[in-house]
């Protein structure tokens, strides 16, 4: 039984070595975090606002309840295209 030489093994040693040049070969790069501070901003803003509008929802209740609550859709289907423009 003849064994040849593992093929590729060298193609990925070449790969890391590219790499490595490419990483070496860099400027002093910088990361800035400017988007993760805003993300972690307003996740904190959304936290302060309560889960459920409480006086919109009593609100809704009456007028659906009185028979007063309209639905108007040509406002519906304007919010939908907008969602998936």
């Amino acid at each position: 039984m003849e064994i040849k030489g593992i093929n590729g093994f060298g193609q990925i040693q070449g790969i890391k070595r590219l790499n490595a040049e490419k990483i070496k070969k860099g400027k002093n790069d910088s990361v800035e975090f400017n988007e993760s501070k805003r993300i972690v901003q307003l996740l904190k803003a959304a936290k302060e606002f309560p889960e459920i509008r409480t006086e919109l929802v009593q609100k809704l209740k009456e007028a659906i309840e009185s028979g007063t609550f309209e639905i108007n859709p040509e406002k519906i289907a304007e919010a939908i295209v907008r969602e998936y423009k």
